[in-house]
């Protein structure tokens, strides 16, 4: 099982290492927080500070587990 482990470990790491490389290559800011929008442009993330954000796009991720369906 320490095997087995050890694998779903390196995969997991390298599965995160390859979505962030895919969101600094798209040029996509990421913010770690506490999210309300106070309208369709503005984002408030309360993180190590908080800030206000205007965009025109808002991506939610509040992470996931993969599944693969059998």
């Amino acid at each position: 099982i320490q095997d087995f482990m050890f694998r779903k470990e390196f995969v997991t790491n390298k599965m995160e290492e390859e979505v962030h490389q895919n969101l600094r290559l798209h040029g996509v800011d990421l913010y770690h927080g506490l999210a309300t929008l106070d309208d369709p442009n503005h984002v408030r993330v309360i993180g190590t500070k908080e800030e206000v954000l205007e965009t025109d796009f808002i991506l939610i991720a509040t992470g996931s587990y993969p599944t693969h369906p059998e």
